[in-house]
């Protein structure tokens, strides 16, 4: 069991924005998370286009527009 305590400040706005500029850092990046929304708004709609869903707080919301 890991004992260490949760740091809740690691995850710094400097983080998020360089983790932000790593998907646009070129068009092979920018079109793989163009296709990642894409099969997120798919799923969604599959699932008969849900009002509410659960979003863990990972990342920089780059998925928000799905």
């Amino acid at each position: 069991m890991d004992t260490r305590s949760l740091d809740v400040d690691s995850y710094s706005g400097a983080r998020a924005a360089s983790y932000a500029a790593h998907h646009r850092k070129s068009v092979r990046t920018e079109v793989t998370t163009l296709r990642e929304r894409w099969l997120l708004t798919a799923a969604l709609r599959d699932a008969g286009g849900p009002a509410k869903a659960l979003d863990l707080p990972f990342g920089t919301g780059r998925f928000w527009p799905a």
